[in-house]
């Protein structure tokens, strides 16, 4: 859900400064887990988990000890040698996961926005659907945290529409 209201958010700004202000608010909302890490652990528990050591995944002394054109030369049997799935592993690890992961979620936080908040003109333009202005300001606990579920009722009018 928080996906979700933060591309809202973002995307329904006008202007630049709200943009900028509505990021720094995204940044902080995002940070929370780790200012209540810090205001609710003690310094015993940080110090521990300071104190601990990476767990090492591979070991890479038999090829500090080579020569460049060595070094150069064995990777270079290795990949003429190797399978075609070795191949897609190694090329995988040009690119971070870390990144795809971003990448597909920015695309999915997009095209769920477009989606639920647009509409597809005859031209293949994207334009805002109409916008209704609710027909109350309080929320039960069920629309502001389960809106899909529990539809927040508007008003009959639209309040906004795509001039023509």
């Amino acid at each position: 859900n928080i996906l979700k209201a933060g591309t809202s958010l973002l995307m329904d700004t006008a202007c630049i400064d709200d943009i900028i202000i509505n990021s720094t608010a995204l940044g902080f909302v995002l940070c929370i887990d780790e200012l209540v890490f810090t205001t609710l652990t003690n310094t015993q528990t940080t110090t521990i988990l300071n104190k601990l050591e990476d767990f090492p995944l591979f070991s890479v002394d038999q090829h500090e000890n080579m020569e460049d054109h060595e070094a150069i030369s064995n990777h270079e049997e290795n990949e003429k040698s190797a399978s075609l799935m070795k191949k897609l592993k190694s090329m995988s690890r040009m690119v971070p996961l870390n990144a795809v992961i971003c990448s597909f979620t920015w695309l999915f936080a997009m095209m769920w926005y477009y989606n639920e908040h647009c509409t597809k003109a005859s031209d293949g333009t994207w334009v805002s659907k109409d916008i209704y202005v609710p027909q109350t300001v309080v929320l039960t606990w069920g629309q502001a945290f389960f809106p899909y579920f529990f539809r927040i009722p508007t008003g009959e009018d639209a309040a906004w529409s795509m001039p023509n």
